[in-house]
């Protein structure tokens, strides 16, 4: 997404919850210096994967029955069941699993914000497979911003910026997310109206399971 257009739905996002745009940008480059060393993911094997397709975006919810297609896993906190195309996270879920994950050559798409520098310096290190990083204030270096606010939506803004015609949203659940201890739930509400609305305004056709 560029990021003009992006700006005033972040601007937005930061009044709505007290976020602070420094620390956001101090995650940012942060990240960005934890990347030198690291395996670039190459974005035109994604788009060979996404462009003119229905991509999958596989969310934190129970899912029985995933369909084909390429697959975008946001957050994993369980195995995928298939290779995805990437993990989008920002390294609050199961690291353990992510960790493995690239391992084994996924690629992972991993973010930055102003709460989660601590797993940056403490798990980026340990990713042996290709790492993109993103963030949701203005990007530089290798920081690339392709919108969104949650791991699921943003999974859904790097499928449409590389060129998914539509979307299809398996284990997503904008109304009554999983509780997490020593999280607020209405704060967990208030972000999933976010991601709703974020991928809606994608422009392109979205189904649900």
């Amino acid at each position: 997404m560029d990021w003009a257009r992006w700006e005033p739905t972040y601007e937005a996002i930061l009044a709505d919850f007290g976020f602070s745009r420094a620390a956001d940008e101090a995650a940012r480059d942060e990240l960005d210096a934890l990347l030198e060393d690291r395996l670039c993911v190459d974005l035109d094997a994604f788009r060979a994967e996404l462009a003119g397709r229905e991509a999958v975006i596989l969310g934190g919810a129970p899912a029985e029955n995933v369909p084909e297609g390429p697959l975008l896993v946001a957050d994993p906190r369980a195995p995928p069941p298939r290779e995805p195309v990437a993990v989008v996270t920002d390294l609050d879920g199961d690291v353990a699993l992510q960790v493995a994950l690239s391992a084994l050559g996924v690629p992972l798409v991993v973010h930055a914000h102003g709460d989660n520098r601590d797993a940056l310096a403490r798990h980026v290190p340990r990713l042996l497979g290709p790492v993109l990083g993103t963030t949701q204030a203005e990007p530089r270096g290798r920081m690339r911003d392709f919108g969104g606010f949650t791991d699921g939506d943003r999974a859904a803004c790097l499928a449409v910026a590389m060129g998914a015609a539509s979307l299809r949203l398996v284990g997503f659940d904008f109304e009554t997310p999983a509780p997490k201890p020593g999280r607020d739930a209405a704060a967990k509400l208030r972000k999933l109206a976010w991601a709703r609305r974020i991928v809606e305004g994608l422009g392109v056709p979205v189904r649900s399971g």
